[in-house]
């Protein structure tokens, strides 16, 4: 990679970054929730409006080099991957002692009958025909 493909990919970067942020910050002030201000501020970026709008400006600063995408990918799957563990450490100190009965019966009713389903299906399936 040169130092004109990783000046690009830096700066797509930290522009991902600053919409994600300043649209965050209106959404908050609009008392919605942030991460749709995040969300709203990667829609704008992508290909839905700056690509319609802008395209040799979403192609200069997102296509500069082939593996731009997929680095630009890896970095979403981290964040999305971040988002995850956020959201999961939310809604676990949300949760009080009467919820846990509700949350027990909901994973187990779907992770059961999918896991034993499988575990049947597969039982179906000659072994032969799969080595």
């Amino acid at each position: 990679m040169t130092d004109v493909e990783l000046g690009r990919l830096l700066l797509s970067l930290v522009s991902l970054l600053t919409f994600a942020l300043l649209f965050g910050r209106l959404f908050e002030r609009l008392s919605m929730p942030p991460v749709i201000g995040e969300i709203v501020g990667g829609l704008i970026l992508g290909p839905s409006v700056l690509g319609v709008v802008l395209p040799e400006v979403r192609t200069w600063l997102f296509g500069a080099f082939a593996a731009q995408g997929a680095l630009l990918a890896a970095f979403y799957w981290m964040g999305l991957i971040l988002l995850m563990f956020v959201a999961g450490f939310r809604v676990q100190r949300e949760l009080t002692r009467d919820d846990r009965h509700i949350v027990a019966i909901l994973l187990v009713s779907s992770l059961a009958p999918h896991m034993l389903g499988g575990w049947h299906f597969a039982a179906l399936i000659p072994a032969e025909r799969m080595i």
